[in-house]
């Protein structure tokens, strides 16, 4: 085990890598358009379809672009772990938080 440097992790194990999450992923924050990216939701399930219960808006136009492979987070219920990895190429709401890996993971 090794020290993670940190107060409330001690250790972590040999093989993890302790590092800054801005060093793993990039902010994307284009808009684009529910009519060119399908729209999707981030749920405790992760990224999927939009839900028919989503509070839809009539600005279509004003939406953030995830591709494959995004990490994304909503920033209204983050605490109860809505946030996932997009199986899918789309749109989500401006509250969301699109993050892009700069490597394959």
């Amino acid at each position: 085990m090794n020290n993670s440097r940190t107060t409330w992790l001690r250790e972590v194990p040999e093989d993890w890598r302790i590092t800054t999450i801005n060093s793993i992923y990039t902010l994307r924050n284009e808009k684009v358009s529910d009519q060119d990216y399908q729209p999707l939701s981030v749920t405790m399930k992760g990224v999927v379809p939009q839900l028919e219960s989503a509070a839809k808006t009539n600005d279509g136009d004003n939406r953030k672009l995830v591709k494959i492979g995004d990490f994304a987070i909503n920033s209204r219920s983050d605490r109860r772990g809505s946030c996932g990895i997009s199986a899918f190429d789309g749109s989500v709401s401006l509250i969301n938080i699109v993050l892009t890996p700069r490597e394959s993971m």
